[in-house]
């Protein structure tokens, strides 16, 4: 590639090669991680709503709104961390966890089996979590290896 060259990015940043510094690549290859990555967490969240499983009987299956009807799966958010390369799904409505894992009961408590929701939906897009950083760094990355072999061997020398 010739300097001066344009160099287009996924999310249409062009910039000419000699006036873009390797920290200012890895920050358009790290800004478009992240936004696919929180779609990522959004696209699992949706699908673990969808899989929370919902008591016939609770006034939430019975289309009453006011407090504390809120069901689980409409309690269901997620978040990009802001130290490390990863996120978090949590529930908001004190439930969550013991209908993912089940409990065991004590004294008057009977035990409720568990009835995952977010390890099956996690499960179930992994793959399209690892297309989407395929395609992220795919298209911010060298456009072929034959490309990346020349600038490798140019550096040696």
């Amino acid at each position: 590639m010739a300097r001066g060259q344009n160099v287009s990015f996924k999310g249409g940043v062009a910039l000419a090669i000699d006036k873009i510094t390797p920290e200012q690549v890895l920050g358009i290859v790290r800004s478009d991680l992240k936004k696919q990555f929180r779609k990522w967490l959004k696209l699992v969240r949706d699908d673990a709503a969808r899989r929370s499983p919902v008591d016939p009987d609770s006034r939430h299956a019975k289309g009453e709104t006011r407090f504390p009807a809120v069901h689980n799966a409409d309690s269901i958010k997620y978040g990009l961390s802001q130290k490390f390369a990863g996120g978090r799904w949590f529930t908001t409505s004190g439930r969550g966890g013991w209908i993912e894992v089940g409990t065991q009961g004590s004294g008057k408590h009977r035990a409720t089996p568990a009835q995952p929701y977010l390890r099956p939906a996690v499960e179930a897009n992994i793959s399209s979590l690892q297309a989407m950083v395929r395609e992220s760094v795919g298209k911010s990355g060298p456009a072929s290896s034959a490309d990346s072999s020349a600038m490798s061997s140019e550096e040696e020398g």
